[in-house]
């Protein structure tokens, strides 16, 4: 079985990424959204 990408946070809600994937998730989702707002807004 593969190792999670996303695991619980130490403090607070919620998840953090725990391996490679889940930081180019991560990053990817950020590209995502800092190219929307540069184009929308």
């Amino acid at each position: 079985m593969s190792k999670p990408w996303f695991g619980p946070r130490k403090f607070g809600f919620g998840r953090t990424p725990v391996s490679w994937e889940g930081w180019v998730c991560v990053l990817l989702i950020v590209v995502a959204f800092t190219t929307l707002i540069v184009k929308f807004f």
